[in-house]
């Protein structure tokens, strides 16, 4: 993490906790939860207001341009993922990203290892969770430099964010799931 400013630093280490959980297809929806806030997250984690709260520390709200095409990106890659295109999924990914998936198909880092890679690392459960990710209401978008994050709500927690990049003037998805920074009251339970 040398060289990471104070915000990519926290981002990283949110993210990161959950990115295990968001390629394993963990956040299955569960149609009894409505997304709606918990009392408490967890114990020492706060509530989901809390957890936004620290999220807008982070860079600044983008600009309505800007915002629109992380938006777009975002959903165009959620979409791609529900319908099993791995091929498209893999073009709204990051180059880094892509490359990382390129070297798990035999160390080939071309298009068709990266949708390879990504088709087997996707749980049976990517596609429909993608789906209802895709339909999720956007709570933030938040931008510094090249680098930002889409935050949104969806079913299966209370919060879940993507992390993006800009490259070649566009932007990019920057990890392979979205991570859930607030899980839903059925997930604390034990019962989603």
């Amino acid at each position: 993490m040398a060289g990471m400013g104070g915000w990519t630093k926290r981002l990283f280490v949110l993210v990161t906790l959950a990115a295990a959980l968001a390629i394993a297809g963990c956040g299955e929806a569960d149609s009894s939860d409505q997304t709606g806030p918990p009392a408490e997250a967890e114990a020492g984690k706060g509530s989901r207001k809390d957890q936004e709260g620290e999220l807008q520390g982070i860079g600044s709200e983008a600009p309505g341009g800007i915002r629109s095409a992380m938006v777009g990106a975002e959903r165009a890659y959620l979409r791609a993922i529900a319908r099993g295109d791995t091929g498209s999924a893999c073009s709204h990914l990051s180059r880094t990203v892509r490359s990382q998936l390129g070297r798990l198909a035999a160390g080939r880092a071309t298009p068709a290892a990266c949708a390879e890679s990504l088709a087997a690392l996707l749980s049976g459960t990517a596609a429909p969770v993608a789906r209802q990710q895709a339909r999720g209401r956007i709570s933030h978008v938040r931008v510094a430099g090249d680098r930002g994050y889409v935050i949104f709500h969806a079913p299966g927690a209370a919060l879940y964010v993507i992390p993006m990049l800009r490259e070649a003037g566009g932007w990019k998805v920057a990890m392979v799931g979205s991570s859930v920074l607030v899980p839903s009251r059925s997930t604390l339970n034990g019962t989603g």
